[in-house]
């Protein structure tokens, strides 16, 4: 039996895996990450980056993998526009929350908590970009892995149990450091990935929201005043 945690299943991805294969193993780790079916492409297709099936502790399917953000759906993200009934259909991800990731499919990106990456294919491209420190560095990677048409693929035959409240990083920084290091890693990657014109025009646009709020409350009040004239 082999036993592995979430982060041995990310450093295994970077250093021993020139192809895949698939077993049927089930492990658990000291901390309680659970690992079932180390697996990949058992018909020797070359698949640079796969994710596995990502559950919470209470055995939830994790939402582990997205899209790649237009500036639109950035603007709905961050605003939380994305939300709003008339909106939702237009926000990133909107057809992989319809999908029960019960089936095999190329995908944009996956969360780094548990993949699998070659270590040719990670090699070659020069590896995580180190100046993304938390958060992101993977989205930047599957970018890096589309622009040099290669493939990512979600996997559902191995699952991860996923501990995600018990990480180093929240202990470390705390909830608000943690969100900090989300925003400084957002920030830098569109900012290497659309240029700075697009990021302060989304800036602009998402500072610009909080005028049209005040707008509609000053417009409601108005109205209401002169309903009581």
């Amino acid at each position: 039996m082999l036993r592995f945690s979430a982060l041995a299943v990310l450093l295994l991805s970077c250093l021993a895996v020139p192809s895949f294969a698939t077993t049927d193993s089930s492990s658990k780790s000291a901390n309680g990450n659970t690992v079932q079916g180390v697996v990949a492409d058992p018909t020797g297709a070359i698949v640079p980056n796969a994710e596995v099936n990502l559950v919470d502790e209470d055995g939830s399917i994790a939402e582990s993998c997205g899209e790649f953000d237009t500036w639109w759906q950035s603007f709905l993200r961050s605003s939380a526009w994305g939300e709003l009934p008339w909106f939702r259909r237009q926000s990133n991800g909107y057809a992989l929350r319809q999908w029960d990731y019960s089936t095999e499919r190329d995908v944009d990106l996956v969360v780094g908590a548990a993949m699998f990456i070659r270590t040719d294919v990670f090699r070659q491209l020069g590896g995580f970009d180190e100046r993304f420190f938390l958060y992101h560095e993977e989205i930047d990677f599957a970018h890096r892995l589309r622009d040099a048409g290669k493939r990512v693929v979600y996997l559902p035959q191995c699952v991860v149990t996923h501990l995600s409240e018990q990480g180093g990083s929240r202990k470390t920084w705390g909830r608000s450091g943690v969100l900090g290091w989300r925003q400084r890693s957002r920030r830098l990657y569109w900012i290497k990935r659309h240029g700075r014109l697009w990021y302060y025009s989304l800036s602009a646009a998402l500072a610009g929201r909080y005028l049209l709020y005040v707008a509609i409350i000053a417009g409601v009040f108005l109205w209401i005043r002169s309903l009581l004239r």
